[in-house]
């Protein structure tokens, strides 16, 4: 697809990218890396990238993702390598961080052998802990509405009226607006419980009946 065509404003062809750029290590957020023809370099937060919202919301995804023969914990190899994603209640060094976080599943004796002999620095948890933080290990990912409309519009729309019809194109005043607005849908999560514990906790009265606050 890059060979195709991807210009920039200034002319100029999209000759390589890199979804996953780590320049500030894991869990620093998410970067995409452009390279264009004459060598400039940019870089932008995947929150801002049409490609990335379209994966997200998982309108780029193949028919075989919601349906991945594959998923599961139980294979016929000797190991796993897969994303590790939600690792950071597991308290690892800015060094360990900087280097990057993976998951490896062992299916063998085989395999524990070859990870036993690598090079790497190992955190072993459970199968339950691994899954709760991986659950795509496990379960397909729900396919979007708009999946069908969005695989075949790709085919006859360019680039700019397909990300504008699937609204994809994320400014940074649309992501506060989505901020402010999970912000307060999180307060309201939190202090509602208690506000409706607090509204029926029972007292007494002259010390023989009850009633509600």
């Amino acid at each position: 697809m890059l060979g195709e065509g991807i210009l920039d404003e200034r002319g100029k062809r999209l000759v390589n990218i890199n979804p996953r750029d780590k320049i500030r290590g894991w869990g620093r957020r998410t970067y995409y890396r452009y390279e264009w023809e004459d060598g400039k370099i940019e870089r932008k937060l995947s929150l801002y990238d049409p490609y990335a919202q379209a994966f997200y919301s998982t309108l780029a995804f193949k028919s075989s993702c919601f349906n991945c023969k594959f998923r599961g914990v139980a294979r016929a190899c000797d190991i796993t390598l897969c994303d590790m994603w939600n690792y950071e209640t597991l308290n690892l060094s800015p060094d360990i961080l900087r280097g990057g976080v993976s998951g490896v599943i062992v299916h063998s004796e085989l395999g524990g052998q070859i990870l036993a002999n690598a090079a790497i620095v190992l955190r072993e948890i459970s199968e339950d802990v691994f899954v709760k933080r991986n659950p795509a290990i496990i379960r397909s990912p729900n396919k979007s509405p708009l999946w069908h409309d969005f695989t075949r519009d790709s085919q006859d729309l360019n680039f700019d009226t397909l990300i504008a019809k699937y609204h994809l194109r994320n400014t940074r005043l649309k992501h506060a607006r989505y901020c402010a607005v999970s912000f307060v849908k999180s307060l309201i999560v939190k202090i509602l419980p208690q506000c409706v514990k607090d509204k029926i906790r029972p007292s007494r009265d002259n010390g023989d009946k009850l009633k509600l606050k």
